[in-house]
């Protein structure tokens, strides 16, 4: 709560996935256990 009584939300998001391995792994992590709602895929081209 802030000071004022005030619910303060906090809303995350990943970004990126699909440029790194580990990264995938990571935001697969944190969305499995509910830290991120979504991810916005970066989509690999030639």
């Amino acid at each position: 709560m802030a000071s004022d009584g005030r619910e303060i939300i906090l809303i995350t998001r990943a970004d990126d996935m699909g440029y790194t391995h580990t990264g995938n792994l990571a935001i697969l992590d944190c969305l499995r256990d509910g830290f991120v709602k979504s991810a916005a895929i970066l989509v690999v081209e030639p």
